[in-house]
């Protein structure tokens, strides 16, 4: 299984998709409510999304967003230290086209950027 981090639209909050082509998986990460650790970093698990999402205002995340406005400038730090924190899960990556789109937004990921060939390595299928 494969985490791909993303930045929902005005560093609201931080998403992990999980990719996978084994359902198990998935059904035990939908029972245990963890995967990597992403639990005990403040990520909750949405097993319609099959993500993780982490709120950047420093309150749960939901799947429908919600909350009251939140300055921006506190957003970008939290999701900038959710980001630096992410960076020793191995299991999670980023594509390199969406860390110029980090950048864009002030924001620079430290992990590890995946290649096509590599998720599709980690996917257990023949390039």
């Amino acid at each position: 299984m494969i985490g791909i981090v993303s930045i929902t639209p005005g560093a609201a909050s931080v998403r992990i998709a999980l990719l996978s082509h084994h359902w198990a998986e998935f059904q035990t990460v939908r029972s245990s409510q963890d995967w990597a650790g992403l639990a005990a970093l403040g990520y909750r698990y949405f097993p319609v999304d099959r993500a993780f999402l982490k709120a950047c205002d420093g309150r749960p995340a939901s799947a429908a967003g919600g909350g009251g406005p939140v300055d921006r400038e506190t957003r970008h730090a939290l999701c900038q230290a959710a980001l630096d924190h992410l960076t020793a899960v191995t299991e999670v990556g980023m594509y390199p086209q969406s860390i110029a789109q980090l950048a864009r937004q002030g924001l620079r990921w430290g992990g590890r950027c995946l290649t096509q060939g590599e998720v599709i390595t980690g996917l257990g299928e023949a390039p």
